[in-house]
């Protein structure tokens, strides 16, 4: 199906601004390569035990399980 799309929620706690944006560039650029970033959101509430609240909740997605498995294996880096 061509307009198919593989989401993937990603909570992210900030402890270090400066890495953050570092984060933010390298990123972005992997995840156009193969989707890209639905949704960013700044949560305000947060259900579910032992967790505590994330700065920011990303929404991704990829148009196949191919590419999930190339982005999995691109944001690693090598081994």
């Amino acid at each position: 199906m061509d307009d198919e799309r593989y989401y993937r929620v990603f909570l992210i706690w900030v402890r270090d601004a400066p890495v953050f944006a570092r984060y933010l560039r390298e990123v972005a650029e992997v995840a156009r390569r193969y989707g890209g970033v639905e949704r960013s959101l700044a949560p305000k509430d947060l259900y579910g035990e032992r967790l505590t609240l994330p700065d920011i909740l990303n929404v991704a997605y990829v148009d196949s399980p191919a590419a999930r498995d190339a982005m999995d294996a691109d944001l690693k880096g090598p081994a």
